[in-house]
């Protein structure tokens, strides 16, 4: 499979459709949620950096929230089941890793859902064991971020 990889700052309505479906394939995407804030959620981030295949389909996408200056957090990272494994999203890692280096930002985190720790050692990261990451209580850890 041909894969392009864009960094994309406004999005299309097929373009939409298609990173909700990568948000419900990740789990984080219910019913109740507006798609129509998709657009804003592209545009308020530091980047977002897709993958599409040759008809133009997103298959992958990921994107980094930064102040630009100090530190970036990936945030979201999200291949379609049926093209994982070919190194999408690895690739995406570092696009987003270039990218946010490319700027002068050297400190990058990000927060692993359990089980995918292995995917990223194996981009080259290491977990941080004197670190704990909390969250709000009310808050819903599972909502797109």
């Amino acid at each position: 499979m041909n894969i392009s990889f864009f960094r994309l700052t406004n999005c299309t309505e097929k373009q939409i459709v298609d990173i909700v479906s990568l948000y419900a394939c990740a789990g984080w995407w219910k019913e109740e949620y507006n798609a129509a804030g998709i657009p804003r959620l592209v545009e308020s981030s530091f980047c977002f950096f897709t993958a599409q295949d040759m008809d133009g389909r997103i298959v992958g996408m990921g994107r980094a929230l930064s102040d630009g200056v100090s530190v970036a957090y990936i945030q979201d990272l999200a291949v379609l089941p049926i093209t994982r494994g070919m190194g999408i999203g690895s690739a995406l890692v570092s696009h987003l890793t270039a990218y946010i280096k490319s700027v002068g930002i050297l400190s990058i985190m990000l927060m692993a859902q359990p089980g995918t720790a292995g995917f990223y050692t194996s981009c080259g990261w290491h977990t941080m064991p004197q670190h704990i990451c909390l969250l709000q209580e009310g808050s819903h850890d599972d909502q797109p971020r």
